[in-house]
């Protein structure tokens, strides 16, 4: 992952937690609940990404019509740039900062969600 080809971070312009909504945010990991809009990734990352979903290699599982078919872990195989961006420890640690919370990818199967 080249950080100044693909990468371009803008703050969200509005964080809300749950003090912002009148909630108690004492027995809960993080008090975020949503955020305004950012600006994560340049315009070339993002063809990159729906170049790798949109390939015709993925194996069909299931017997589920491809467009159907949730690959998320098959990442590391099929969509490689998709799997390195999400595990790419300056992008780890702006979300982080923005949930106010370390995130760490654990299974997988967690990694990437990719709208086309």
């Amino acid at each position: 992952f080249i950080t100044n080809k693909y990468l371009i971070f803008s703050p969200p312009k509005y964080i809300w937690i749950l003090i912002d909504i009148g909630l108690n945010n004492n027995t809960i990991i993080t008090p975020f609940i949503v955020l305004g809009n950012f600006l994560l990734f340049l315009v070339a990352a993002i063809g990159k990404m729906r170049g790798e979903l949109l390939i015709n290699e993925y194996p069909s599982i299931f017997n589920i019509p491809r467009k159907e078919t949730r690959l998320m872990w098959l990442f590391t195989r099929y969509a490689e740039f998709i799997y390195n961006t999400w595990t790419y420890l300056e992008i780890l640690a702006i979300i982080s900062r923005i949930a106010e919370i370390e995130l760490i990818p654990v299974m997988d199967i967690e990694i990437s969600h990719v709208n086309i």
